[in-house]
């Protein structure tokens, strides 16, 4: 299966296109500087990138609007492990560390049932830094509902989280990916 056949969100298929375009035009990964946020257009409030550092840690670069409401956190400049508390964290960068080891684009889905009903389709992949390291995760999230208030659920948020990687050249599927 093909990638474009699982994207649900118009911003999300938008966010892809733009990367990918770029993708197969530089014959790679593209540099953070060729993104072109006008290119997103409405998509640009779902948009976010973080930054790997030296230590394997992620930094948090850009948080769009659509972000920081449903995460009710300011996010620019901060640790994902603040951002996801309660070791939740741990689990987002296992499937940070694998995309930029794998340079793959990551695409999935997280449904969450305790108290309400919280769905979210994310799409991630790789942009490299001016020297041609991929230490970038560009991504994109469409929540429809969330519950930020609630801290027993980041972790459940982050673990049920069904995904898959996908080749950027053909754009196929290439594994399901599994975190508990």
């Amino acid at each position: 299966m093909i990638i474009l056949d699982r994207i649900l969100d118009p911003d999300i298929r938008l966010f892809f296109q733009v990367w990918h375009s770029l993708y197969k035009t530089l014959g790679g990964i593209p540099p953070r500087s060729a993104i072109e946020p006008l290119d997103l257009g409405r998509a640009l409030a779902k948009v976010w990138l973080y930054e790997q550092q030296p230590d394997g840690s992620y930094i948090s670069a850009i948080s769009g609007d659509h972000i920081r409401t449903n995460w009710g956190v300011r996010m620019k400049g901060k640790p994902l492990s603040e951002i996801i508390p309660l070791g939740g964290h741990k689990h987002v960068e296992k499937r940070f560390n694998y995309l930029l080891e794998k340079q793959c684009v990551i695409h999935g889905f997280n449904v969450t049932e305790t108290k309400g009903h919280s769905f979210a389709e994310r799409l991630y992949a790789p942009l490299a830094n001016a020297e041609g390291d991929p230490v970038y995760v560009f991504g994109i999230s469409n929540y429809n509902q969330t519950f930020y208030t609630d801290t027993d659920r980041f972790r459940e948020i982050v673990q049920r989280f069904e995904v898959y990687s996908y080749a950027p050249d053909t754009i196929e599927e290439q594994e399901k990916l599994s975190y508990e």
